[in-house]
């Protein structure tokens, strides 16, 4: 199984908009209608679909913010109907990889809720910890030096955008056999977020 990161304005976006969470998670995450309006309103956001298959099983987008000056996971959102394939992992690992390869990129910033368990367990797994800070609701997670991250077994295509994490990544740091799906929510912030 192969993900695949496609820039958003490759897909249609009625593709996009139709996929959702389960509704138990929706507190958590803002819908892609949201999303897809605040990409096209704030030009530091960066959207991808999230294609497993051929086909859009999520969407994910970041933002160099410039409140704060670092980098942040505004979203990451796995289709309810795909939930628990392990596509969640893959998506966050070919994210990561990605951001690392960004030369300004330092630490990366992300939002989650307390309550949302399994978000929290896959954002620590990929080395995510907590700042004691808190944005509104979410705890802040920050992950330390992205460079340094061992993501090799991916492989990029600069000329067209893509970027794929093939099914032979390291088991033990991509388990895509454990609930894997992470949701971030970024509300729209009133004052600047806590700086590292």
């Amino acid at each position: 199984m192969t993900i695949t990161l496609l820039p958003v304005d490759a897909v249609d976006p009625d593709t996009i908009r139709k996929l959702d969470v389960h509704e138990s998670q929706m507190d958590f995450i803002a819908s892609n209608e949201e999303s897809l309006q605040e990409l096209a309103e704030r030009p530091e956001c960066v959207g991808f679909a999230v294609i497993a298959e051929g086909a859009p099983v999520g969407f994910a987008m970041y933002a160099l913010d410039p409140d704060d000056g670092n980098h942040w996971i505004y979203r990451l959102m796995i289709d309810a109907r795909h939930q628990g394939k392990g596509y969640g992992v893959k998506a966050l690992a070919a994210l990561l990889e990605h951001m690392a390869g960004i030369p300004e990129c330092g630490d990366i910033y992300l939002g989650v809720y307390p309550e949302n368990t399994r978000a929290h367990a896959l954002y620590h797994r990929f080395g995510f910890r907590e700042t004691g800070m808190m944005l509104g609701e979410e705890k802040v997670m920050r992950l330390d030096r992205p460079s340094k991250l061992p993501l090799g077994a991916s492989s990029r295509s600069a000329a067209d955008g893509i970027i794929a994490i093939p099914s032979t990544c390291p088991a033990g740091r991509y388990d895509a056999t454990e609930a894997a799906t992470g949701f971030v929510r970024r509300r729209p912030r009133t004052s600047s977020p806590p700086s590292a």
